[in-house]
């Protein structure tokens, strides 16, 4: 919008909150220099991940904080999830899933403990955002949907499909994967265009990349073995 003067103290604000939440990190984790006594927190350590202050080289400890601290709530869980995807654990991420939104899907996530409070919110369907937007790999890249990006990622599921409703129409997306090949299936409304690239460790016939554009579309994609 222009407003250099406010990007540049929102810039300022930001790598300062940077620094100081780094100076909180113990080796094995972010963890607040005033409550040593506390156990580590899996929602600290999410946020660092997705706001980009934890650097790669802390993924791994983080990683395993995740596999032992369970104080998100079904809200902050989403947070966890995507930290994980973020970080290439995918497979974990989805073992977490299931493990922590199991009694709720049985209507039974129980109150008072972590997580506690109601089980029919819209804020506990972390898990359908974070498929959508990282296994399934939807996202725009230009306002009203004018352009979006379908770069999905490999994950314990074999088999999924979306539909969003979008200003332009609806949009449409499906794979089958049986850990050889790849199917692909995206249906693109009129006015709207989309660059699907194929998962990591896989490839495709006329490239890496395709620009789509209005109908319906299939691609194929293969699996990479290294000799």
């Amino acid at each position: 919008m222009g407003n250099d003067a406010d990007a540049a103290d929102y810039e300022a604000k930001a790598l300062r909150v940077k620094d100081g939440y780094n100076r909180c990190w113990t080796g094995t984790a972010y963890h607040s220099q005033e409550n040593r006594d506390t156990l580590d927190d899996d929602r600290v350590q999410a946020l660092a991940v997705i706001s980009g202050i934890a650097s790669p080289d802390r993924y791994e400890a983080i990683t395993e904080v995740f596999r032992h601290q369970w104080h998100a709530s079904a809200y902050m869980e989403r947070y966890v999830l995507e930290a994980l995807i973020m970080m290439g654990q995918t497979d974990y991420a989805f073992e977490r899933m299931k493990k922590r939104y199991e009694k709720m899907v049985n209507e039974d996530w129980v109150k008072g403990g972590a997580g506690g409070g109601s089980t029919n919110h819209a804020w506990s369907g972390g898990p359908q955002t974070v498929i959508a937007q990282y296994i399934l790999g939807i996202r725009p890249t230009a306002a009203g949907w004018k352009e979006v990006v379908i770069h999905p990622t490999i994950s314990p599921l074999r088999e999924a499909s979306i539909t969003i409703p979008s200003v332009r129409g609806t949009l449409s997306y499906g794979f089958k994967d049986d850990g050889v090949t790849y199917r692909a299936s995206v249906t693109v409304p009129e006015g709207m265009q989309v660059r699907f690239t194929v998962p990591n460790g896989y490839s495709m016939l006329g490239g890496c990349e395709q620009v789509i554009g209005a109908g319906r579309h299939e691609m194929n994609c293969q699996k990479i073995i290294s000799l």
